[in-house]
């Protein structure tokens, strides 16, 4: 199964959610005109500006929910840049 997912590629602003985690995997909840919406590791559905991440395609196998979706973790075991 495939899912979409963000990978944060930078961050302009030091105060933001994900200043910490450029260059992983985050959940994407959903795509707003202006933003994606992704899960913070504490649980809260928080804004990802666009201009610091890409849509990216994981591999979900088994029928198991993916890591990256689940929003719990930072790094997804099916992130296509650590393979």
């Amino acid at each position: 199964m495939k899912a979409r997912a963000l990978l944060i590629t930078s961050c302009c602003d030091p105060h933001m959610w994900y200043a910490g985690l450029v260059g992983q995997v985050v959940a994407l909840v959903r795509e707003e005109p202006d933003c994606y919406l992704s899960r913070e590791p504490a649980g809260f559905v928080n804004i990802v500006r666009k201009q610091d991440a890409d849509l990216v395609e994981v591999n979900c196998t088994n029928n198991q929910k993916c890591l990256c979706q689940t929003g719990l973790l930072r790094k997804c075991a099916n992130d296509p840049l650590q393979k």
